[in-house]
């Protein structure tokens, strides 16, 4: 056999020189991995990639846009649009407008900046309606209505009419309107006005003797039926039955007997005005029943 020649390197400078070359290339890598590293953070380099809501990561081009929508859309949020994209895609995109978006406040044709908010403003609703509503219903009162509200829903807030009102002379079909005064009448009597004004009634010349009680010749009392000896004084509020009660305008079963309720719970009337503490009575229906009222005791 031949003996080797030349250098050869033993057992432990073999292990040597492998350990060597792992920690050369080892720093190659961690050099690598370092400028990748710095690269990615330059805060003028683009993302390539931004987490999404949805779990995972979105990729992204360098020229979309990223905008946020809120207000009245179905789906608010942030949302990635094509460069071209206009504020009618990002809508679209947010499933579309809801039935409160004020459409004439959002151009929808404009264009869209990167990292802009969109915000799509509620339509402003009107108002409610004011109504009060006395004579046969079950709960007269004062009812906030809805615009386009009509006379038909106010009887329906009111919890409908009592057995004894002459609906034929009421169009519960007619809209309402805000400070509106509405009467219910009973079957048997006159026609009465749906909002009377008894202010303007007593400044007219000529005021129509169906509406204005106090300038009419005959008192409407006398066509139900009534003796012409219940009229003969006016009506004491502490002494009057139901029945004397009710001839006075406006007044119903129902209000005639919260008005009695009311002097049995809290004693003799101390004035007329206090008919106002009764719900269904509005100051406007005391003014109208003042000449006719008086508190005197028996």
């Amino acid at each position: 056999m031949h003996e080797p020649t030349g250098w050869q390197p033993r057992p432990t400078q073999k292990w040597l020189i492998l350990l060597l070359v792992f920690v050369a290339g080892l720093g190659v890598v961690t050099n690598r991995l370092m400028t990748t590293a710095s690269e990615t953070t330059r805060p003028d380099a683009p993302p390539e990639s931004i987490p999404w809501q949805g779990g995972g990561m979105l990729a992204l081009a360098s020229s979309d846009k990223i905008v946020y929508i809120s207000g009245e859309v179905h789906q608010p949020g942030v949302y990635t649009m094509p460069p071209d994209a206009r504020v009618h895609d990002v809508v679209v995109a947010a499933q579309g407008l809801t039935d409160h978006a004020d459409r004439e406040q959002i151009n929808l044709a404009a264009h869209i900046e990167d990292a802009e908010h969109i915000h799509i403003p509620r339509l402003e609703e009107p108002p409610p309606l004011v109504v009060s509503i006395a004579g046969e219903v079950h709960r007269p009162d004062v009812y906030r209505m809805p615009p386009g509200a009509r006379v038909y829903d106010v009887v329906v807030a009111a919890q409908g009419l009592t057995d004894h009102a002459d609906s034929a002379q009421v169009n519960l079909a007619a809209p309402v309107e805000d400070a509106q005064h509405l009467f219910i009448p009973r079957c048997g009597d006159p026609t009465q006005p749906e909002a009377p004004a008894p202010i303007a009634i007593q400044a007219s010349d000529t005021p129509p003797a169906p509406i204005a009680i106090q300038v009419s010749d005959t008192p409407p009392a006398l066509d139900r039926g009534i003796p012409p000896a219940s009229l003969a004084t006016v009506v004491n509020l502490n002494a009057a039955t139901a029945a004397e009660l009710e001839t006075l305008e406006g007044i119903g079963t129902v209000l005639s007997e919260r008005i009695i309720d009311y002097r049995t719970t809290h004693g003799a009337f101390a004035s007329v005005e206090e008919l106002q503490n009764i719900r269904g009575i509005s100051p406007a229906m005391v003014e109208t029943l003042r000449q006719y009222l008086t508190v005197g005791h028996e």
